[in-house]
């Protein structure tokens, strides 16, 4: 067995750097390297009218904030409500797309959530990172659109 212990590198000794940046920049580092792209994205689920306003009040139900975009009627984001999972530092997110194609219309569905370092002052919350959704997240997802599917 080595006797090999970790060692803090010389510029942080000295002073070059803080213990707050330090630990965030080893958070993000590893955070960054996992995975590519951790957002899971669903297969479609064919959609009847009033198939997205379906998928709303399902994921209202289970818990999460419900918005269509101000901007697209077709597009539905649904954010766990606070306190329910994790803490203040982790956010989870459901993003619901109306997509009219030559099939017919269909529900896409993207789920992903996002972790911030916790411990440092507001100003850095903008160093959030993309991570996977919890598996509570992700079936609460499935469950809707199943909800929904037409019959």
């Amino acid at each position: 067995m080595s006797d090999r212990r970790f060692t803090v590198p010389d510029w942080y000794a000295e002073g070059f750097v803080s213990p707050k940046t330090w630990c965030l920049a080893v958070f993000l580092a590893i955070s960054l390297s996992c995975s590519a792209d951790p957002t899971v994205i669903l297969p479609p689920v064919p959609a009847a009218w009033g198939g997205l306003e379906c998928v709303g009040r399902a994921l209202d139900e289970r818990g999460y904030d419900v918005q269509v975009s101000s901007r697209d009627a077709s597009v539905l984001s649904a954010e766990r409500r606070r306190g329910r999972l994790g803490g203040g530092a982790r956010r989870e997110f459901i993003q619901v797309r109306r997509v009219a194609d030559k099939d017919g219309v269909s529900l896409r569905t993207r789920v992903w959530a996002v972790a911030y370092y916790e411990g440092f002052s507001e100003s850095l919350r903008q160093n959030a990172v993309v991570t996977e959704a919890s598996q509570e997240t992700l079936a609460d997802a499935q469950a809707a659109l199943e909800g929904c599917r037409p019959r």
